[in-house]
């Protein structure tokens, strides 16, 4: 992969990327972050630049064809309301769906202000393999990091709803249990949990000052106080002002698919994960100590 070089002046390289975890609040991340002036992100989530050669091309074909639908219908939208913003949102897709995707089509996306910092979010990079981590760095090296943290066993579950249920529109109850059980036992489903795998892999790339890792509880239990520190770490006003009202609106959530973990499969979850949740306890404290206490409380019951 070449480097692009940062004093190019027709270039942009984004200054942060959401990195992960899949279903653990990037998607809410996303949203929130775009109410503040000073931060731009790509219209569309998930640019999945880094990762497009481990997707099939039935998947990019079935990417492509969602987000085109979406696009098209915006630009629908804001022709019938005389919206402002319609040339520059017709060049952003043009960039985006007709040409050919290189580095220099991934920095062509980025477009802030000139008061702007930008970013992107694609929860997948967080499985990213060192050699892949190590081209990011190659392409950005400054760029700022930010990773979410859920619990495994929730994040494990919430994954399989989406892909076995929400995806394809049926009660995850309808669902076999074999196919939920090599749901939960696929290679990338349980690097998407695997938080100290994935820590492990980028910070042995990035230094410590360019992250930001937070929990899931926090998006819950403290949203305003978890997006100042953000701006803070992101280098932007620190102001409740640029909080949306609607920041404890809940975003691509499971909705009436979503359904408690079966017990058989929070054992299941449990003994796959209880390894990782020790040593996410004792490195990161928090909420990863309760973590490890809901896990060890279930195979307790297990045992007798």
């Amino acid at each position: 992969m070449p480097t692009i070089k940062p004093d190019d002046s027709s270039r942009r390289l984004p200054d942060f990327l959401i990195i992960g975890a899949q279903r653990s609040g990037t998607s809410w991340l996303n949203k929130n972050l775009r109410a503040h002036p000073e931060i731009w992100l790509t219209p569309i989530k998930e640019l999945h630049h880094f990762n497009a050669d481990r997707k099939t091309r039935g998947r990019k074909r079935q990417r492509f064809v969602k987000h085109l639908r979406r696009r098209s219908l915006r630009i629908l939208r804001q022709i019938i309301t005389l919206d402002k913003r319609l040339f520059s949102d017709i060049a952003w897709d043009a960039h985006y769906f007709l040409r050919k995707r290189t580095n220099d089509w991934y920095v062509g996306l980025f477009r802030p202000g000139p008061s702007q910092i930008a970013g992107e979010a694609t929860p997948a990079y967080g499985t990213l393999s060192l050699e892949k981590i190590r081209e990011v760095r190659q392409v950005n090296p400054d760029i700022k990091l930010i990773y979410i943290m859920r619990d495994p066993i929730e994040r494990s579950w919430s994954g399989a709803t989406k892909d076995l249920a929400k995806r394809k529109n049926r009660m995850l109850s309808e669902v076999p249990d074999d196919e939920i059980y090599a749901k939960l036992n696929i290679k990338g489903a349980m690097m998407r949990s695997d938080h100290l795998q994935a820590l492990d892999n980028w910070q042995g790339v990035f230094s410590a000052d360019q992250f930001f890792i937070t929990f899931f509880e926090d998006i819950v239990k403290e949203p305003e106080e978890l997006l100042l520190r953000i701006y803070r770490f992101l280098g932007v006003t620190p102001s409740k002002e640029y909080i949306s009202p609607n920041v404890r609106k809940k975003v691509n959530p499971a909705g009436i698919y979503k359904t408690p973990i079966p017990e058989r499969f929070q054992i299941h979850l449990a003994k796959q994960q209880i390894g990782q949740l020790r040593k996410l306890s004792s490195r990161f404290g928090g909420p990863a100590i309760e973590w490890l206490k809901k896990a060890e409380l279930i195979l307790e019951r297990e045992g007798e």
